[in-house]
């Protein structure tokens, strides 16, 4: 084999499994930068983001259902809280991410959550904590949709899969460390200045954030357009603004975005799309595992706020494998929604037998975690169907989020209830009709993305016809030699 082959061969297994090594080498400069600037921050942000939201399930595990003496549903309201605070800040997020610079608008959030994490650690009642949450969850919910619709600006269709799976799977490493995180501080911190380790744990998780937001003002660039950051160069700068394609005819952020929106496939089909995908994690992000543990009362701490950790693990894997697959088969990402679905249905239906070995119940549960795989999948689709509209992509981007967190406002309470753990009866039925109703929405979307691409290229661009021509008569987009003219 040849050096050029043995290259090839290498270049091939790099892109396949993160970037390209692009001709130009200010492109590969541009693309490190964007890896090292951007996607690192959002990342540690994400991560932190779900230590703080993973942060109430170990902690009522670990003493503050006690504490607070909550009973019954009184958990899945707390969650419920800080799932409508998720929802009605959504929309305006993706409206002023667009009027305030990301170096901005990200660290005012985290700053803003950072000090509701804290003050859960000082919550004496029901009340007080479902207030703290809901707060919470309306400057939390900047992060996600904000992160991806940041990305969008910056990369290309066949590198954004990937960065969205590792962006994606930093949120889930969050959830996975969460619990061996309350497992050491319950273990050496409690009762430390007569606080309980579940007090603890809310003030370390917010103190972590700080230095984080200061990092974010100073080094995170904005958009290429508008950022005046010192590590990228003019010549940088340029690439990035027109490696992407340009943004379509009349798709500023006016009015028109709301005819846009409302009379256009794409943002209600894409938000159904996360709807469903969201709904087939619920074995996963409902806490079943955990709950349904602490019910059976025959394991020790340690072991329900670590065996479950696993599942998170399966989930970071799955993640990380779709982004790869998405990368390497852009026009191919219904196949791997479908397989993803095929698997939950196999996970819900183990679980609702239930009467089955412990093995089997622990492969179902973290069968499960490969709903998280398609995170990557769902949000890197509706870049690329939303590509040349920014207001629309924001709009869409959020509205997924937004949509699919109205579904969980009750969907945890009225099907994953922690009163019906530990089997979950109700839940796991809804979870084998969600899964095999994703695999049917995936095909949908594949339709209609075929059917916009066919309409799009029938199209005839205005710029084609010659203002000193006839209407029928088309300038030929075909160069001519000037020896040919003369």
């Amino acid at each position: 084999m040849t050096d050029k082959q043995n290259m090839s061969l290498s270049r091939r297994i790099l892109k396949l499994f993160w970037t390209d090594l692009y001709e130009s080498k200010v492109e590969q400069k541009l693309v490190a930068k964007v890896d090292g600037f951007i996607l690192s921050y959002c990342c540690v942000s994400y991560f932190i983001n779900y230590l703080d939201r993973t942060a109430f399930s170990n902690a009522y595990v670990t003493g503050m259902q006690e504490s607070l003496g909550l009973k019954g549903n009184q958990y899945n309201v707390i969650n419920n809280c800080l799932t409508v605070g998720y929802i009605i800040s959504m929309p305006i997020h993706a409206i002023l991410l667009q009027k305030i610079k990301p170096r901005y608008y990200f660290p005012i959030n985290q700053i803003l959550w950072a000090i509701c994490t804290m003050s859960t650690a000082a919550c004496k009642s029901f009340s007080s904590v479902c207030a703290v949450r809901f707060l919470l969850g309306c400057f939390e919910s900047s992060t996600f949709s904000g992160t991806i619709y940041v990305l969008g600006f910056w990369l290309k269709r066949d590198e954004i899969g990937k960065r969205i799976g590792v962006f994606a799977a930093s949120g889930v490493a969050g959830s996975m460390i969460s619990g061996y995180i309350q497992t050491a501080i319950y273990n050496n911190m409690n009762g430390t200045h007569g606080l309980a380790s579940w007090r603890w744990m809310f003030i370390i998780d917010g103190i972590v954030v700080f230095p984080l937001s200061l990092y974010g003002v100073f080094f995170f660039p904005d958009t290429p357009t508008t950022t005046k950051m010192f590590y990228f160069t003019e010549e940088e700068l340029e690439v990035a603004r027109n490696r992407l394609p340009p943004p379509k005819p009349n798709t500023k952020l006016d009015f028109t975005l709301i005819r846009r929106a409302l009379f256009d496939w794409k943002l209600p089909v894409l938000s159904m799309l996360w709807v469903l995908g969201g709904a087939i994690e619920a074995i996963s992000n409902q806490s079943v595992m955990i709950l349904s543990m602490k019910a059976e009362g025959t394991y020790t701490v340690a072991q329900i706020n670590q065996w479950p950790t696993a599942v998170n693990g399966v989930g970071i894997f799955s993640i990380l494998v779709a982004a790869v697959y998405n990368d390497a088969l852009p026009d191919h990402k219904w196949e791997f929604i479908g397989f993803i679905g095929l698997l939950q249905l196999i996970a819900a239906s183990i679980l609702l037998k239930w009467d089955v070995s412990l093995g089997g119940r622990l492969f179902a549960y973290y069968l499960a975690g490969t709903s998280y795989g398609g995170q990557s999948l769902y949000f890197a689709w509706a870049n690329e169907i939303c590509q040349g509209d920014d207001p629309l992509r924001a709009l869409t981007v959020f509205c997924m989020n937004m949509f699919s967190s109205v579904l969980f406002c009750f969907w945890g309470t009225l099907l994953y209830p922690a009163s019906s753990a530990p089997k979950y009866h109700k839940g796991m039925i809804t979870s084998i009709v969600t899964s095999l109703l994703l695999v049917c929405w995936g095909i949908l979307v594949k339709l209609l993305f075929d059917w916009q691409k066919r309409r799009d290229a029938n199209k005839v661009d205005p710029l084609e016809f010659s203002s000193d021509h006839s209407n029928d008569e088309v300038v030929s987009k075909e160069i001519i030699p000037l020896e040919q003219k003369e």
